[in-house]
């Protein structure tokens, strides 16, 4: 009895020199980089510290929640809503208070279930939600995707989760000092959080903004690879039926529908709303006029958004705006400069968005920079390269506005 209790005693001596101590040495990084801390609070650090606090989390993705905590936490007088797509619209742009909740709304439904949910808090001013035309695809979405309530707590992870450092240290995504000082029991992340709030929001200033909005500093600084490469994913993907490139027939009723009940909402609630179809890049929207009957649908969600008295820009085609390639992140995701460009045509054809605008930024930034993805400086120290390998002059980010 006394051997096996002895073995038993090994067992678990070794099970913990192993196992259990590497984990909490992970977990002690993990909640020293704040990837522990519930979206709520999240949203708060970074609205207290009221400065660029960058949240780039690497073990979940939980937009739509972080969404709406960032929501409820500002109660602002604009409020952006979309895909990932609309990310790009920041705070600079606005003379209000603003959010911008890209990522919150990945289909229709998803988006109908937020505006819900954020209305119970307040009501904003003005609504402006970019769309994409899979949404209305017959052939893409199902109609009725239901939206996941968060689980009881929401920052939990999985175990994978908690060797994932161990992954980055072998990638050296992260430096074994890095490493080391952040799973110290004594290091106060409450301390650092205004320098960043997660893995990718420390150590890459790459992810949220404090304002929702996006920033791709791995990217668009050449620390990571972009995946559409001189656009050949978006390229292939057009041509083999891919995701965001499936083609189609006609629009879903069901969808259309459920956007309908959107429109109702936000007019119900007596809210300045103002659509658009978001962009793709230049050379992908006209490879795209190439395959007319493979994306019909998209001519049909035109003439029904207009038989409906749906009032919207078209942005399909970024020549409205004279958007060129290099200012695009990848085919189908615009960058910063797209979206000033596009808010300063949104704002000369609707009158009553002018009151919620800076046109004296828009303007400047629209005369002085030209191919960039990136208006500086974002809080980003590194500068923007020639990322998709277009032979893009990214000279102009060195332009200094005038005050």
């Amino acid at each position: 009895m006394e051997m096996m209790y002895n073995q038993y005693l090994k067992t678990l001596v070794i099970f913990i020199i192993l196992f259990a101590l590497p984990i909490c040495g992970n977990w002690l990084f993990l909640y020293n980089s704040g990837e522990l801390l519930p979206v709520e609070e999240i949203a708060h650090k970074q609205c207290v510290n009221n400065q660029q606090c960058i949240v780039g989390l690497a073990t979940r993705n939980q937009g739509y929640y972080y969404k709406k905590a960032l929501y409820q936490e500002t109660k602002p007088k604009v409020l952006i809503l979309g895909s990932s797509r609309v990310m790009q619209f920041r705070k600079a742009f606005f003379s209000q208070s603003m959010i911008n909740a890209g990522g919150a709304m990945n289909s229709i439904n998803e988006g109908l279930s937020f505006l819900r949910d954020v209305l119970k808090e307040s009501t904003p001013e003005a609504v402006i939600i970019g769309l994409d035309y899979w949404w209305f695809n017959q052939n893409a979405l199902e109609p009725s995707l239901a939206v996941k309530p968060p689980p009881k707590l929401s920052h939990t992870l999985t175990l994978r989760s908690y060797l994932l450092p161990y992954k980055w240290l072998w990638q050296q995504k992260i430096t074994l000092g890095q490493y080391v000082q952040r799973m110290n029991p004594l290091y106060s992340f409450l301390e650092h959080a205004e320098y960043g709030i997660g893995v990718d929001g420390i150590f890459y200033q790459n992810g949220f903004a404090e304002d929702g909005s996006y920033v791709y500093t791995k990217t668009i600084t050449g620390r990571e690879k972009n995946i559409d490469d001189k656009f050949e994913l978006s390229f292939t993907s057009m041509a083999q039926n891919g995701p965001r490139f499936e083609y189609g027939d006609s629009i879903d009723a069901t969808h259309f529908e459920q956007f309908k009940e959107i429109v109702k909402l936000l007019e119900g609630n007596k809210i300045k709303v103002y659509f658009f179809i978001a962009p793709l890049a230049p050379r992908i929207a006209n490879k795209m006029d190439e395959y007319q009957k493979e994306y019909a649908f998209i001519a049909t969600l035109r003439s029904t958004l207009t038989a409906a008295g749906i009032s919207f820009m078209d942005f399909h085609h970024p020549d409205l705006i004279g958007a060129t390639d290099c200012e695009f992140i990848d085919g189908i995701h615009g960058g910063d400069l797209v979206y000033a460009k596009i808010l300063r045509s949104l704002a000369a054809t609707h009158p009553t968005l002018n009151a919620y605008v800076d046109h004296q930024y828009l303007t400047q930034v629209t005369h002085y920079y030209r191919d960039i993805a990136m208006i500086p400086p974002q809080n980003v120290q590194q500068t923007e390269i020639d990322f998709l390998h277009l032979g893009c002059d990214k000279s102009t980010q060195y332009v200094s506005l005038r005050s």
